[in-house]
């Protein structure tokens, strides 16, 4: 069952039991909760989107820093050579 399912599965049963008074309450608490799922899908969407973002950082890291590396490596051998 998604939540939105849960959540009209429990309107549902609210409706049938609110008074006449209470059926506005029911609706508005209602259209509420269904915002708070909306923006709460919006969340998930923009989190998956962050750890897309920050994976492939993380590899342009590891590039850049393959990369310090090597240049690190061939200045030191190029001292050692210039020594000679």
């Amino acid at each position: 069952m998604t939540p939105e399912e849960a959540l009209d599965a429990i309107l549902m049963h609210a409706y049938e039991a609110a008074s006449r008074g209470a059926f506005l309450e029911v609706e508005r608490a209602g259209e509420v909760l269904r915002g708070a799922l909306r923006r709460l899908t919006e969340v998930e969407r923009e989190l998956e989107a962050l750890r897309a973002r920050e994976a492939a950082l993380a590899r342009r890291l590891r590039a850049v820093e393959e990369g310090r590396y090597r240049v690190l490596k061939l200045v030191l051998e190029l001292e050692r050579e210039l020594k000679l």
